[in-house]
């Protein structure tokens, strides 16, 4: 079984494995000193890749936690509102019952006077017939004794 170094499977790399490893023992230390420059050389520039890779992701994390953060800040803002209107609609809510309760009683305060104003009138009218009455036997009586 062949075993390999670990690398980023997204990215060139120089994979050592283990066969590559015992040939580079039979190369002379001048090749196997290039060989690992070169091995270095590409370890670097992955790294350098990653490191830009990384650098990437960390600007965009931090592009999302700003974006989230605001969504967030929204979001607070509109519970806020939310709260403030559920609030005032109670109040809206308890100033109409208020009213409706005003406008119950006014509504018997009306039906008590207008029942009182019949009775008024009703009155009225009777002393009016009386009056009138009395006036034409007046009237009677006074043309009987001018005869």
């Amino acid at each position: 079984m062949k075993s390999k170094s670990p690398h980023h499977s997204g990215l060139k790399g120089f994979i050592f494995e283990e066969e590559q490893l015992n040939e580079i023992d039979d190369i002379s230390p001048h090749k196997q000193f290039v060989a690992l420059e070169r091995q270095n050389e590409r370890l670097q520039e992955e790294n350098l890749e990653l490191q830009r890779l990384y650098n990437d992701s960390c600007f965009k994390n931090q592009e999302q936690q700003n974006q989230l953060d605001l969504f967030k800040a929204d979001i607070r803002g509109a519970k806020d509102l939310h709260n403030s209107l559920e609030d005032r609609v109670g109040e809206l809510e308890k100033y109409n019952d208020q009213l409706r309760n005003q406008l119950d009683s006014q509504k018997v305060r009306a039906q008590k006077l207008e029942a009182s104003l019949s009775m008024t009138q009703q009155q009225f009218n009777n002393e009016k017939q009386i009056l009138e009455q009395r006036i034409l036997e007046l009237n009677q009586d006074l043309m009987t004794s001018h005869q």
